[in-house]
């Protein structure tokens, strides 16, 4: 029942973004796995881990103010680990990184860290995948948006720079102001 009632709420969320509302009934039987619709697509859909690009957004809001404190590289590592434990097909694609989910999430941490600090990795590329990927399911978008905002607050605060790449992250992801501002509003209470 959980799922139909969450295929719902995406529906009409997905629904009340339409410009036409007649699409309502579209959207419920939409299907919200992506259907690539070229090979580049296919590829990049083949290609494509939450847990990497998660982990692209948010060492990408802790680098904000050029330091990643202890407690953002924490709050990553356990969302992480928490996420690939929710996602064990996608071990597979990680085993590069190491045998186990803590080994797996510190390295590809670590990795990310180098690389974003290099210039060596395009984030409007990784959340235009993102795009493609949950096209039809701005729930998934919406929660990327919710783990950038923990990652924010871990160091007890938003400071205005990593507030303005949550701003940045949003409008690529295509999740609203109204969204955002609540989102924010339920991790600040969440964390009070």
């Amino acid at each position: 029942m959980t799922r139909w009632t969450q295929k719902i709420e995406n529906s009409l969320s997905l629904a009340s973004h339409e410009s036409n509302k007649q699409d309502l009934l579209d959207a419920f039987f939409e299907s919200q796995v992506y259907i690539p619709q070229n090979e580049e697509e296919e590829r990049e859909f083949e290609e494509f881990s939450l847990v990497i690009s998660s982990t692209a957004l948010l060492v990408y809001i802790a680098l904000a103010d050029g330091v990643i404190q202890e407690e953002e590289k924490q709050r990553i590592i356990s969302d992480l680990i928490f996420q690939l434990g929710q996602r064990s097909y996608e071990r597979e694609k990680l085993i590069e990184f190491g045998k186990y989910e803590k080994e797996i999430i510190s390295n590809l941490y670590d990795k990310m860290v180098k690389d974003l600090q290099a210039g060596k990795t395009d984030i409007e590329n990784i959340v235009r995948v993102i795009d493609m990927v949950y096209a039809n399911n701005p729930a998934k978008r919406i929660y990327l948006v919710r783990l950038c905002y923990y990652c924010a607050y871990s160091d007890g605060s938003l400071n205005p720079l990593e507030e303005e790449r949550i701003d940045e992250l949003s409008n690529l992801l295509k999740v609203g102001k109204h969204d955002k501002q609540r989102i924010k509003a339920e991790v600040e209470a969440e964390l009070k």
